[in-house]
């Protein structure tokens, strides 16, 4: 958990673009650390879910936000950047998708985007794009 926190955002979002074997040996930089990972391929090591991008860490986080009382609770998730909805719109679709699962079929589903607080133009959907998405959604 130190060595991941030492990693700069520069460095933890070109993991993400180079294979197992650079993982291996820039992340796992210690005899300490290689020893924890020296089963894994260096497929298994890529397809690490780090962070944010696990599932498991952001609902067990998202559990003991929502049982915590007394106080706010804040989740911070590191992510690689360009991983969720790039466009606003590719978000509204997100959100409409979850909607008609979680109201209209009554699914029992868990969603969770990561979005950035930058504002800039975004293009209009496509004609056709997620065509059909929502057409029960009442």
């Amino acid at each position: 958990m130190k060595r991941l926190m030492e990693v700069v955002d520069g460095e933890y979002q070109t993991y993400k673009s180079k294979d197992g074997a650079y993982i291996r040996q820039h992340l796992f930089n210690t005899p300490e650390l290689a020893e924890l990972v020296a089963d894994y391929s260096d497929e298994d090591l890529w397809n690490l879910n780090r962070g944010g991008h696990d599932p498991y860490k952001v609902f067990a986080a998202y559990h003991e936000a929502v049982h915590h009382k007394g106080q706010p609770t804040v989740i911070l998730a590191k992510t690689v950047k360009g991983y969720d909805p790039t466009f606003a719109y590719e978000l509204a679709v997100i959100v409409q998708h979850g909607l008609e699962r979680m109201v209209t079929k009554q699914e029992d589903v868990f969603y969770y985007v990561t979005v950035m607080n930058e504002n800039y133009a975004h293009p209009a959907m496509l004609e056709g794009e997620f065509a059909g998405l929502g057409d029960n959604f009442a």
